[in-house]
């Protein structure tokens, strides 16, 4: 008798437990999805970043081709062009971190609600997502900033 006892008190436990463990799994699979779905747009909005900080530090180094060639024939260093442009680009850097960690702020209040153990001012994140960004401005403007020191000053002011 108590092992029939024991086999209904397991089958009652198997009865309460299926249908828990069944939405413990939706529940698991819809916080996984959506966590997915924020990293894929997060894995693209930092490509699109990448893209957009070359983009803009090819363009003013293109612009600023014939100032870099004077700078050049008047004795500036290679060093000192390159260390020009990647200045420039982080200041742009910086600007955009500025506008743009107080909107973070406020977004990540939103955030809050859909995922647990996520602070307002999630300090680690925060210092990981501008330290990412301002290696994203390097090696996006590294590129662009050292043909800025391959110009041939004479060349180049002959033919403008």
């Amino acid at each position: 008798t108590n092992h029939q006892r024991i086999q209904g008190f397991t089958g009652f436990f198997n009865e309460f437990l299926g249908p828990l463990q069944a939405r413990i799994d939706e529940q698991s699979a819809q916080t996984m999805t959506l966590s997915v779905l924020v990293a894929v747009f997060a894995a693209i909005s930092l490509l699109l970043s990448f893209v957009g900080i070359y983009a803009m530090v090819a363009f003013e180094v293109t612009s600023r081709r014939q100032s870099t060639a004077i700078c050049l024939a008047l004795g500036e260093t290679r060093n000192g062009i390159l260390l020009f442009h990647l200045r420039r680009a982080l200041q742009l850097c910086a600007y955009g971190l500025v506008t743009g960690l107080p909107l973070a702020l406020f977004l990540s209040s939103l955030f809050r609600e859909w995922f647990w153990k996520i602070t307002q001012t999630d300090s680690i994140s925060i210092v990981s997502v501008v330290l990412l960004l301002f290696g994203i401005t390097l090696s996006a403007s590294l590129i662009p900033a050292l043909t800025a020191t391959r110009t041939n000053p004479a060349q180049l002011l002959r033919g403008e």
